[in-house]
């Protein structure tokens, strides 16, 4: 039985086309009776959501429980099909409680999020407290990258811009998915160290050779002038193993930090100066959303309109307008697209008054008035006989 009853989910509004979420990220999706989780998430993959409207329109994916012994394999690099089960269920588990935050039914109420798995037995302990001391150190900058083998060739990551800091170090992560079988070589990374003004290669280091197995390598800390960062990953072969995926993490720390460290003190914030600081950026935030959206997402959506009234709508971007019955007398002018004459019009406005009539001669119809955000009623007024739909439009966050 589908989670929404109607059958029918959508994104919310107001959300990013496609969003991506690291690891470090990722615990604040999942509620506290997932804690036992929490300390495996270092080892999986970030959340990629290429479409937030697709990814919205199916039911959350469910999931399988996996065993102590299997997570164990999972953060050690033991048995692959461990690992991978391991990996699988996180990434559902965390998929289904991301499609709550992001997701909604259309037309009926959507349910509360499933309640949690419980934790199976045996589970590893990660850097117990009563051993070690966890590690405080952050890392400020994490970038995930996938590939599959072609001829040898595996990732090249592009340009990766480096955090204005001192005392960076870099770390590279990659395994193989599933792994070559024996007889094939391992992989190798290849750093290049780059500045892009002027444009040209700072430095160029060795390749390092990595098991498919899955390994980290610590490479030389960047030189002086290089703002940037690629590394190609490759199969040194022959014999190659053709159609192979393999996952590269690049994680940088900086200020001397390192994963096994203690994070770097600071000096405490300015209370003044932060909130300084977030006021322009909320100006600048409601301005850009307001003036130069980078795209509009949909919102609700007002069907079965007869006649003439006006809608209580939020502030908001626009609105498009779809015909959804046009009446045979309705004047029509073909071309692209189709003009039609005496559909009706619309008007925006507040409590206050209304606009200039805008009418209705495309179907749908955009409108995008320069001072939507400031109305808070749309008026209508259709022919005899014509039927519509408005549906509210959001700038994209």
């Amino acid at each position: 039985m589908p989670i929404c009853s109607s059958g029918i989910s959508r994104e919310k509004a107001g959300l990013a086309t496609s969003i991506v979420v690291d690891q470090a990220y990722v615990q604040h999706l999942l509620p506290a009776g997932l804690a036992w989780i929490y300390p495996y998430l270092p080892w999986m993959h970030g959340l990629e959501i290429g479409d937030v409207g697709a990814f919205c329109a199916i039911d959350p994916p469910t999931w399988t429980v996996p065993t102590g012994p299997q997570i164990f394999d999972f953060i050690t690099g033991g048995n692959f099909a461990n690992a991978n089960l391991v990996q699988q269920f996180i990434q559902d588990v965390t998929r289904a409680y991301l499609w709550y935050n992001l997701c909604e039914c259309a037309s009926v109420t959507t349910p509360a999020a499933p309640t949690a798995p419980t934790a199976p037995s045996n589970l590893p302990a990660v850097n117990p407290p009563t051993v070690v001391q966890p590690n405080t150190a952050q890392p400020c900058l994490v970038r995930p990258f996938h590939g599959q083998n072609v001829a040898g060739f595996i990732v090249d990551t592009g340009f990766i811009p480096l955090p204005s800091s001192s005392g960076m170090s870099v770390f590279l992560h990659g395994i193989a998915n599933p792994p070559p079988t024996a007889g094939f070589h391992d992989y190798g990374l290849t750093p290049t160290w780059w500045t892009l003004v002027p444009f040209a290669v700072v430095r160029g280091d060795a390749r390092q050779i990595v098991s498919y197995l899955g390994g980290t390598v610590q490479t030389l800390a960047p030189p002086a002038g290089a703002t940037h960062l690629s590394i190609s990953m490759d199969q040194p072969g022959p014999p190659y193993n053709f159609g192979s995926l393999f996952d590269l993490d690049v994680t940088v720390y900086c200020n001397g930090d390192l994963p096994t460290g203690v994070a770097s003190p600071c000096c405490p914030p300015d209370p003044i100066l932060h909130a300084t600081l977030l006021q322009i950026l909320q100006l600048a935030t409601l301005m850009q959303r307001n003036l130069a959206p980078f795209a509009y997402v949909a919102g609700a959506s007002h069907a079965g309109l007869t006649g003439n009234g006006a809608l209580t709508i939020p502030s908001c971007l626009g609105v498009r307008v779809t015909l959804t019955t046009i009446p045979t007398w309705v004047g029509v002018e073909a071309g692209d697209p189709t003009e039609y004459f005496e559909a009706g019009w619309l008007s925006w406005g507040d409590s206050t008054g209304f606009a200039a009539r805008e009418f209705l001669s495309h179907n749908p119809q955009l409108s995008f008035p320069a001072e939507a955000a400031r109305y808070t009623r749309i008026g209508y007024t259709l022919a005899p006989g014509v039927v519509a739909t408005i549906q509210e439009l959001y700038a994209e966050s």
